[in-house]
């Protein structure tokens, strides 16, 4: 495996990672209480050594903010989304992650 490729396999377990244990928190879709899943995002920030901040308006749902340096030539960029997750089927669990042509499936 050359360097490229195995760059992007790290990249694509952390993902993996990531998501697994995201769906797994419970997060409910507002007005829900979101504080678990943002701190297991931020704890992946910060172990990337990611400075983040905070923002709270609502104590039970927290977002973060987070930048990087980039080329001077290059735009900024800013990407933003809700912290909640949602049951696949209605009244279930999610309990594990499929990514299917580049899907996301709980």
């Amino acid at each position: 495996m050359n360097e490229n490729a195995a760059l992007l396999a790290a990249i694509e377990q952390d993902r993996n990672e990531i998501f697994r244990g995201l769906v797994r928190i419970k997060s409910p879709d507002q007005p829900g209480d979101t504080r678990e899943a943002t701190a297991y995002i931020g704890k992946f920030l910060t172990a990337d050594g990611l400075d983040f901040r905070t923002i709270a308006p609502m104590a039970e749902s927290p977002n973060l903010m987070a930048s990087f340096d980039a080329s001077p030539r290059s735009r900024h960029l800013v990407l933003n989304c809700t912290i909640c997750t949602r049951p696949a089927i209605r009244g279930t669990t999610p309990v594990g992650l499929l990514l299917y042509l580049g899907y996301v499936y709980a």
